[in-house]
């Protein structure tokens, strides 16, 4: 199995509820996942590119009564989120397609942390539920450091996030979020303007 099935697995395992913000979906191990969410009696609730919304994955869950928020906007809404159970975070930048998770070079994090369950919750709510996307969504401050981590990291959507000042000298922007420590060299994925 690939990265989808861990997802899914997780779907499967969660309690009470799975938000997802998404870009595409043709994966019918998530999709299936899903429905047997719902079916299980949770909350399940999407966010999605509208161009997404005719695929016959998406139809089967609109058909199924999940409730689906579509961007509205000629831009993309290229965010690609799960939050389950308000408690655990899988994100990254892999597609949930055959493609995204079987061809392509994605990744696909699961991050058990409460504090970023949270601010992914916000920012899912921002979009779902008032219909806020992009530069239209309120400014959402950055995370807390985590205990478990040797360098604070933060939680930042662009383009409303203000960068945070820190002391770390590992962790000033550009990068979004930065699980290094003060003794490793800073990340090069997002080279400096």
């Amino acid at each position: 199995g690939g990265p989808d099935v861990a997802l899914a697995e997780a779907i499967r395992a969660a309690h009470v509820s799975v938000d997802m913000a998404l870009y595409e979906l043709n994966l019918w191990t998530v999709r299936d996942a899903l429905l047997d969410a719902q079916a299980r009696g949770l909350t399940v609730r999407i966010v999605a590119e509208t161009g997404a919304l005719d695929s016959p994955e998406m139809q089967a869950l609109a058909a199924a009564g999940i409730p689906i928020r579509p961007d509205d906007l000629s831009g993309l809404m290229h965010d690609k989120f799960a939050i389950l159970d308000r408690s655990e975070v899988w994100t990254g930048s892999m597609n949930y397609t055959l493609s995204g998770a079987y061809h392509q070079d994605n990744n696909l994090l699961r991050i058990r942390d409460e504090k970023l369950a949270a601010d992914y919750l916000t920012e899912f709510e921002e979009m779902f539920t008032q219909g806020k996307f992009g530069p239209g969504s309120p400014p959402t401050p950055p995370t807390l450091p985590s205990p478990w981590l040797a360098c604070p990291w933060r939680c930042i959507f662009r383009p409303t996030t203000a960068w945070p000042a820190t002391s770390c000298p590992c962790c000033a922007p550009p990068w979004r979020v930065s699980p290094c420590s003060p003794s490793r060299s800073p990340p090069t994925i997002w080279p400096r303007p």
